[in-house]
C-alpha cells in the first residue's frame, strides 16, 4: 500500500477558519467496495486532514464508507473553488483500499503542507464513518478537527492523530497508535500477539489488557506517572565488566 506522510507546521496546527466564512455547503458521499481474499492480507487506508475518522469492524468482505464533507467560504466563487479543489479519492488495488482527502495541499509524495488553512478563502472538513471487514489491516490518520475511533478490529493497526484523541475498543490485533496532543485509549478483548507501540506527547495513555497478561514493557514519560493494575517486576540491571 502507498504510505502517506503528514508534515505540519505551527501555522497549520493553530490555524482556524476565517470569520468571514459564512457560506456553508454540506454533502454526503457514500461508497461500497468489495475486497478480495485473503482479507487478512488486505489493508484499508484512511488518510484524512481535517475531520474525524470512525472505523467499525464487521463481518463479510465489504467496505462501506459514509463521508460528510463540509466546505465553508466567504463568497460563492470561493465556495466553488473549495468544492472543486478538495476531493475524496478512493483507490482500489490488489492490496486493499485507500481513502484519501486530496487537494492543492498535497505534495507529490503524499505529504501535507499548508501555508494557512484559509489562504484560498475557504476551509473544509471530512467526517468519515467506515465499516470494514474485522480481519483486515488498518492504517488511519487525521490532523485537525476530529477524533479517531476504532472498534472490533482483529488485525494489525497503524493509527495517528495530531490534534485529536484516539479511542480503540474490542481490539484483537497488534500495532501502533499515537495521539500527539490528546488522549489515547486502547482496549483489547484479546491480548496482542505481536509488538505494540502506544504514545502521546500531551495526553494520557490508557491501555486495557486481558488477564492473565504477560509482556516485556518499556515505558517512558516526561511529566507524568505510570500506573498498572497488573503486578510488575523489573529486569536485573546489567553490571559492568
Amino acid at each position: 500500500m502507498k504510505k502517506y506522510l503528514l508534515f505540519f507546521s505551527a501555522v497549520l496546527v493553530c490555524a482556524s477558519a476565517a470569520s468571514r466564512e459564512d457560506i456553508v455547503k454540506k454533502e454526503t458521499i457514500r461508497k461500497d467496495l468489495t475486497l478480495g481474499e485473503p482479507l487478512s492480507a488486505r489493508t484499508v487506508v484512511v488518510d484524512n486532514v481535517f475531520g474525524s475518522v470512525e472505523v467499525k469492524g464487521v463481518a463479510g468482505n465489504r467496505v462501506r464508507l459514509v463521508a460528510e464533507r463540509t466546505v465553508r467560504a466567504g463568497s460563492d466563487a470561493e465556495l466553488a473553488k473549495g468544492m472543486e479543489e478538495v476531493r475524496l479519492d478512493i483507490i482500489e488495488g490488489k492490496d486493499g483500499v485507500e481513502i484519501i482527502v486530496d487537494g492543492p495541499f498535497r505534495r507529490e509524495d503524499g505529504s501535507v503542507h499548508f501555508r494557512g488553512r484559509d489562504r484560498d478563502g475557504y476551509s473544509f472538513s471530512y467526517d468519515m464513518v467506515v465499516e470494514v471487514p474485522s480481519t483486515v489491516k488498518i492504517d488511519l490518520s487525521t490532523i485537525n478537527d476530529g477524533d479517531i475511533t476504532v472498534s472490533g478490529m482483529h488485525n494489525d493497526f497503524d493509527v495517528e492523530n495530531v490534534n485529536g484523541g484516539i479511542e480503540m475498543r474490542d481490539m484483537k490485533g497488534s500495532g501502533k497508535a499515537y495521539a500527539l496532543n490528546e488522549d489515547l485509549t486502547v482496549g483489547f478483548s484479546r491480548n496482542p500477539e505481536g509488538n505494540c507501540r502506544f504514545g502521546s506527547l500531551n495526553g494520557e495513555v490508557k491501555i486495557y489488557f486481558q488477564s492473565p497478561f504477560s509482556a516485556d514493557l518499556r515505558i517512558k514519560t516526561f511529566n507524568g506517572g505510570v500506573f498498572s493494575d497488573f503486578p510488575v517486576t523489573y529486569p536485573p540491571r546489567k553490571g559492568f565488566g
